[in-house]
């Protein structure tokens, strides 16, 4: 069974912007990230958005995590001392790329995700969409061209990108 998302019930749901601590700039949630501040006065990132406290937004990119790190913004915006830890924007990295995968695993567990050029064609000349496929080149121009043809322009995601580094350990 698939769940659908409700509709926003309210305008306020369906357009939540947030002020960038770096910036100043008003911009849409979906493109930042929260942080909190942690029991002992730690600032500790909120993917999920659902720890408590108020959030602390930043525009998800590593220059601009580094940069709230690095000038102190975190305690300015929370109006208390907070610490940011050095590699902060590293951990939010390795975050959102565990995210990602966990995501992609659970398309591949529930059928949506074909990994592969023959399975994603198998999947495609039988009728059946796939919701994404990833090539099994390394090289996304190769890959690309394969399923191009097979798929039609822009008929289901096409993911790049996720090799195994060496030291990376499977979540």
């Amino acid at each position: 069974m698939t769940r659908v998302p409700a509709a926003p019930a309210t305008h306020a749901q369906a357009s939540r912007e947030r002020r960038d601590i770096v910036t100043g700039a008003v911009t849409d949630e979906a493109r930042l990230v929260r942080f909190v501040a942690g029991p002992d006065g730690v600032v500790v990132p909120d993917l999920g958005r659902k720890l408590p406290g108020r959030g602390l937004w930043v525009a998800a990119d590593r220059a601009s995590v580094e940069t709230a790190a690095r000038k102190g913004l975190f305690s300015r915006a929370a109006k208390t001392k907070l610490t940011a830890p050095a590699d902060l924007a590293d951990q939010v990295e390795a975050l959102l790329l565990r995210r990602v995968l966990n995501a992609l695993g659970l398309a591949r567990r529930a059928g949506d995700l074909t990994w592969g050029f023959e399975k994603a064609s198998a999947a495609v000349e039988a009728g059946r969409r796939p919701g994404w496929s990833r090539p099994a080149t390394a090289r996304p121009t190769a890959g690309a061209r394969c399923c191009r043809p097979l798929a039609g322009p822009r008929t289901h995601p096409v993911c790049w990108g996720f090799s195994r580094p060496a030291n990376w350990v499977w979540p």
